[in-house]
């Protein structure tokens, strides 16, 4: 089967190109001739966004010619370049929902209508969560959605366990108003009150430059500054060494209009190092938390989130309940598992 995928990059250290970045490889282990069309780096990195999208359809109709299915890992601006590119063939499209860039353009006055018509049109959407789903259908009700979670390799994050971890709890992700850092900071200030020692490890690209200067000079004033570290442009060794070494992993993720966590890789990633978990209910972290793993919490309550964190940190047994739960969590989303469904896709719609 050769398939044409188009993508943003194949930065692994965000979870839109590591997800992407271990579909194409496994595909190609099994057999699969696979050409990627990105918008920076690669071997063809031809995708603009914009009015370019016009041209980058032109640019992509030799290689999608010679494809048996394209796959565009979401809405805007790859499913638009994919379905334009792909008008004169009609080879089967399927689209990812990734998240917020599957939904945001639906209510796009510019390309919305576009955006609208091509969803409705595709084959197969597949969105990475339940949550992203829902957001989907309440704008295109009648379009064909399937949901595949997103995978890890056990065979890397599976190897990270240590005998003795430190009192820390880990986030993982851009440094942005969207993933709660403010709420994360107000509940460690506050569970430092009960665990003298707790610390926090940020790992995540500064993307809001105003955000970091405004959590560091919170956290100065809050005298715990000291007690926060903060890790930029490390790599995947690193990270995996800071999941074995903390007792917990915390991500306070915060919808705003239609930019919203589609899933949250980083939990899988996590659990698969033994680490139980703290999100948020009303986004696509719902599908990455089991029952028995990690706990949910309301968005916008810090507070929940203090209670929740002194209460894992001060009960080991409940601790060790959560860290074999994840464990078995993260077998569960095994990445040649979740292959095997998008195989399962790319069948039927050639069929």
């Amino acid at each position: 089967m050769k398939i044409c995928i188009l993508t943003h990059d194949g930065n692994t250290s965000a979870g839109w190109g590591r997800f992407s970045g271990q579909l194409i490889d496994g595909l190609r282990r099994r057999g699969h001739e696979v050409i990627v069309l990105t918008e920076q780096g690669g071997a063809h990195p031809i995708l603009r966004r914009g009015f370019g999208v016009f041209f980058s359809a032109l640019r992509a109709i030799p290689y999608i010619r010679t494809c048996d299915a394209i796959h565009a890992l979401d809405v805007y601006p790859f499913g638009i370049i994919a379905w334009l590119a792909n008008i004169f063939f009609q080879k089967p499209l399927l689209l990812s929902a990734q998240g917020t860039y599957s939904v945001a353009p639906l209510y796009n006055f510019r390309y919305g209508l576009l955006a609208r018509f091509i969803c409705k049109g595709a084959g197969t959407i597949i969105a990475i969560s339940n949550y992203s789903k829902s957001r989907m259908l309440q704008k295109v009700p009648d379009a064909r959605i399937v949901v595949i979670n997103h995978g890890i390799d056990l065979k890397y994050w599976g190897n990270t366990l240590v005998s003795n971890r430190e009192d820390a709890m880990i986030t993982v992700g851009a440094v942005k108003k969207r993933k709660g850092y403010d709420y994360i900071l107000d509940a460690f200030v506050r569970a430092r009150e009960s665990i003298k020692n707790l610390q926090w490890w940020i790992v995540g690209a500064p993307d809001d430059l105003q955000l970091v200067n405004e959590l560091k000079k919170r956290a100065r004033e809050l005298g715990v500054e000291k007690d926060i570290t903060w890790f930029e442009n490390i790599s995947d060794e690193q990270l995996r060494q800071l999941y074995g070494r903390a007792r917990l992993f915390i991500l306070l993720s915060q919808n705003q209009d239609y930019h919203f966590e589609g899933f949250g890789l980083v939990f899988l990633e996590a659990a698969a190092s033994g680490l139980p978990v703290i999100g948020t209910f009303g986004n696509g972290i719902e599908d990455a938390v089991s029952a028995q793993n990690g706990v949910l919490v309301a968005q916008n309550d810090s507070e929940a989130a203090t209670q929740e964190i002194i209460h894992l940190l001060t009960h080991s047994e409940l601790w060790q309940r959560r860290s074999d739960a994840s464990l078995q969590w993260a077998l569960a989303h095994d990445m040649q598992k979740v292959i095997d469904e998008y195989e399962k896709i790319y069948r039927k719609a050639l069929s």
